[in-house]
């Protein structure tokens, strides 16, 4: 005879108190005459020690759960195998790169070839790490000359493009088992995903397999390979099943790697930073880089950032079709950009106007501009953009917010320590990169922000706005709103 089915269980007790009075309850149902629940009671310790075991459960189905789930994930590995059913290829580190000088301890006679492959780096600090650079390619300073020459503009005559990180040669990943979808870790990190070449023998000496996104395309044979960056950077390589992919044939230490270490923001230094060199030349007195960065090194794609992105871009793989797709579309290929927004055009409402905040602020740089102009031209890759007659490309406007508030402080607290922490706190509410467009300014909520405990702003016994009047301020299309002048008076 089959148990009669339970009703009446109340999903949303979760933790321990719950399934502890859940369970209380249904023993006065079951057995009433059970009416000693002291705690020294067996039965109720028996009770006790199953709702503890019940909410430790009950913490577990739930980390799971949200794991499967793109919104909730937490885990770097989870939201890549959305990444991969939403065919989404999150964004790797990339490495800074800076034009490098090189000062000889004396004319010579001769020509001087710094080779490519020299290391130079940062000077290592109590607070910093050094930044290692390698150079690209040979630097050939002519005989007679120092290296550090300038023309009349006061440009350097002889400089050589360094990249940031580290290369790892010929590095040993494994042997094939001859099974499907093989992983192998590489050994350092973080590896700069772009630069990974995998070197496999099976037999007839070795060969370079080709990095894919996915093996959707990949065929029986096809020489590739997959490569995802895990939680803690480690970069893992998976090859096919023999039907997507080829699998490597079972061979013993068949299959190598060369990559480079490095990559991210960390390697955006200022001008005469990388003055140490790591490569002893015994020709070479000195060495610095006479400007920041030419080209910024970028962070990997974070999880909160693949959250938004992934289902962007399946919402976008055939095209812009509503307005803020055009803005989606810009975001998603060019990393430059932070936010973008778009309106139609007030007279053509087939024309679009798309706004951009860039990591350079409230500019579009002419290569950055041209690269977009390429993409939404209608006989490049821009075709594909549809429902738009023309697209108008131009930077956000930044409109300063001058703002005026009254502070009092508690007893026995610093008043210029509590306006210092405020001021602090409203000038990174506002700060390039964190106030985006479509953003109304309420100066009721940012006073309840100042305010809330969270920020750990002891001292404060009333805070609030007195200028602008306007409790909230809505920005235009193109608009995003910076702080001007902060004006906080104090008392108490």
């Amino acid at each position: 005879m089959s148990r009669t089915p339970t009703s009446g269980i109340d999903y949303t007790s979760r933790d321990y108190e719950g399934f502890r009075q859940m369970m209380l309850a249904e023993l006065g149902i079951k057995m009433p005459e059970y009416t000693d629940h002291s705690q020294t009671d067996a039965g109720i310790v028996i009770l006790e020690l199953t709702a503890k075991g019940l909410d430790i459960l009950s913490y577990y189905a739930d980390i799971i759960a949200n794991e499967t789930l793109l919104p909730t994930c937490k885990r770097r590995d989870s939201a890549n195998t959305w990444c991969t059913i939403l065919s989404y290829v999150p964004r790797n580190a990339t490495p800074s790169r800076i034009m490098q000088v090189f000062v000889l301890t004396g004319a010579k006679n001769e020509k001087t070839v710094i080779p490519a492959g020299t290391y130079v780096k940062t000077k290592q600090t109590s607070t910093e790490a050094e930044i290692v650079f390698e150079t690209e390619e040979d630097l050939v300073i002519p005989a007679g000359k120092l290296g550090n020459e300038t023309d009349a503009n006061g440009n350097y005559l002889y400089t050589v493009s360094a990249v940031q990180g580290t290369r790892v040669e010929g590095e040993l990943v494994g042997s094939s088992s001859g099974v499907a979808n093989q992983k192998f870790v590489l050994t350092y990190s973080p590896v700069i995903v772009e630069s990974v070449e995998v070197l496999i023998n099976e037999g007839a000496g070795f060969e370079p397999w080709s990095r894919v996104d996915n093996f959707v395309d990949s065929g029986p044979e096809s020489k590739h390979f997959v490569l995802t960056v895990t939680n803690n950077d480690e970069a893992v390589i998976q090859f096919g099943d023999g039907v997507l992919g080829k699998i490597p044939t079972k061979f013993e230490q068949g299959i190598f790697a060369n990559y480079r270490v490095g990559g991210g923001t960390q390697g955006n230094v200022g001008a005469n930073k990388v003055i140490v060199m790591e490569t002893n030349l015994a020709a070479v007195d000195s060495t610095f880089n006479p400007e920041s960065v030419y080209e910024k090194g970028k962070d990997k794609e974070s999880i909160d950032e693949i959250k938004v992105n992934a289902p962007r871009y399946s919402g976008l793989k055939w095209g812009a079709l509503t307005l803020q797709d055009f803005a989606d579309v810009v975001l998603l290929n060019f990393n430059e950009v932070i936010f973008a927004n778009s309106e139609r055009d007030t007279e053509d409402i087939d024309s679009i106007h798309i706004y951009m905040l860039t990591d350079e602020g409230a500019v579009v740089n002419e290569t950055l501009m041209a690269e977009l102009t390429e993409f939404f031209d209608e006989n490049g890759e821009g075709r594909k953009i549809v429902g738009a007659n023309k697209v108008y490309l131009e930077p956000a406007v930044l409109v300063p917010q001058d703002l005026e508030a009254n502070l009092i402080v508690k007893d026995r607290y610093s008043r210029s320590k509590v306006q210092e922490q405020i001021t602090a706190l409203i000038e990174d509410f506002f700060a390039l990169g964190n106030y985006p467009f479509n953003q109304e300014l309420s100066l009721s909520e940012l006073a309840a922000n100042v305010m809330n405990p969270e920020n750990a702003i002891s001292g404060i016994k009333s805070f609030y706005f007195t200028s602008p009047a306007e409790p909230v301020l809505t920005p235009t299309a193109s608009q995003i709103f910076t702080l001007g002048n902060l004006t906080i008076h104090a008392s108490g």
